[in-house]
């Protein structure tokens, strides 16, 4: 579980978060050497006053595999968990309902 505070523009509004990680292939490869490392975050905003859950994910991958179709870019490590942290972080930060009429019924 990803731990840090969080306010949102709204009294009503319960915030849950997520990390986990994955490894897998893209596109059915079934090379082992073709999975990649990855890290998927979620926030699960509840909005109780307008009855609606807000979904907000990221998927950052952290290794490529060797065989995999990525492969041709040259780069093998492309990130380390304190940077996709905070990218995740500064992301759900950044998110805010500008126009509340969207959720009108």
């Amino acid at each position: 579980m990803l731990s840090f505070e969080f306010r949102f523009n709204s009294a009503d509004a319960q915030v849950w978060f997520l990390k986990g990680s994955q490894i897998v292939a893209k596109y059915n490869e079934s090379s082992p050497n073709a999975k990649n490392f990855l890290f998927l975050y979620m926030a699960v905003i509840r909005l109780q006053n307008v009855t609606t859950d807000i979904l907000v994910t990221l998927n950052h991958p952290l290794v490529l595999g060797p065989a995999g179709s990525s492969a041709h870019s040259g780069v093998m490590s492309i990130g380390d968990a304190a940077i996709a942290d905070q990218r995740f972080k500064d992301f759900v930060h950044s998110f805010s309902i500008k126009d509340w009429s969207l959720f009108a019924s």
